[in-house]
């Protein structure tokens, strides 16, 4: 991966095949990298995967800023689908990575 990375997905959204293709615009290991919709179904989507070395551990911080379409109805659209959809994509994200790589605490 470097900057200017094309990925290009494929992904359903409610049972709706949509495509999606994002940039890296921002490349900077082993602290972070930022990734920008092109093309998908958001309006803008800026995914920033910030890493901080703890200890003999990594610590891994996402923002998301995001805008979706519909007008006048993104407030509502958004509350009452995609901000939960949003959380439930980090939280099975997270699952996985403490799975993988187990649990980060804090160090005293």
């Amino acid at each position: 991966m470097a900057k200017g990375t094309l990925i290009d997905y494929q992904l359903k959204i409610y049972y709706f095949p949509v495509k999606w293709k994002t940039e890296i615009i921002v490349w900077e290991p082993p602290y972070r990298f930022i990734d920008s919709q092109l093309k998908g179904p958001y309006r803008k989507w800026i995914h920033e995967h910030k890493f901080e070395a703890v200890g003999e551990k990594t610590k891994m911080t996402d923002t998301l800023e995001y805008a979706i379409p519909g007008g006048i109805f993104s407030a509502i659209i958004n509350n009452l689908f995609v901000k939960k959809d949003i959380q439930n994509i980090f939280n099975f994200r997270e699952e996985q990575l403490l799975t993988i790589f187990g649990r980060y605490d804090k160090p005293e």
